[in-house]
């Protein structure tokens, strides 16, 4: 359970540490593009997770190949493996570019910058706020589906995972705003 609470902290801040990147290396013309796309990947991801891992633990239910092993536990396992072969890679691929490694200032001095500069932190508290609401609401869906309406926990994630491919974009409209945002027109973007 702490290291679930650890990961979501860490999955918190990086949406608007990403956000900050994106808005400093974008054009502003592509600005609204950029977080569109950024916000929408998210979304898809999300959902994505959970209806395949929703199928993924379909199939392990019903084969009963792990025999006494809880169903759920190997499918987190396999759900893991290709996120540390596309870290494998990437980390591979970061080292062959010849990049300069980022300063070793490390955590804390990231953390007093942030504190230091009031829009900053404004910025990073209300994003990280937004962020582990979105993120134990998608977190606990299958569990309230799979408690209160006694889905299976395969439908569960399946139900939770459409709803979030739907609702996601739906409620906050990241491709259409970030086109219509950044669409040429008067020439400027509009905000």
């Amino acid at each position: 359970m702490a290291s679930r609470l650890m990961l979501g902290f860490a999955q918190a801040a990086f949406g608007p540490t990403a956000l900050i990147i994106l808005a400093a290396s974008s054009p502003q013309d592509r600005l609204g593009r950029s977080t569109a796309l950024f916000t929408a990947g998210s979304a898809t991801g999300r959902s994505g997770a959970m209806i395949i891992g929703g199928g993924l633990l379909a199939v392990l239910s019903w084969s009963g190949w792990f025999g006494s092993v809880d169903p759920w536990r190997v499918a987190i396992i396999l759900m893991t493996l290709p996120n540390l072969i596309l870290a494998w890679w990437l980390w591979r691929r970061i080292r062959a570019t010849g990049a300069p490694t980022p300063s070793r200032r490390g955590l804390r001095a990231a953390v007093r910058h942030i504190a230091s500069t009031r829009a900053l932190a404004l910025h990073m508290g209300a994003g990280v706020a937004v962020i582990l609401l979105i993120q134990a609401g998608a977190g606990w869906a299958p569990s309230v589906l799979n408690r209160s309406l006694h889905f299976a926990p395969a439908t569960s994630a399946w139900v939770a995972g459409l709803v979030i491919l739907i609702a996601a974009p739906a409620g906050t409209s990241p491709p259409v705003g970030g086109w219509i945002a950044t669409s040429p027109g008067d020439g400027e973007s509009r905000r």
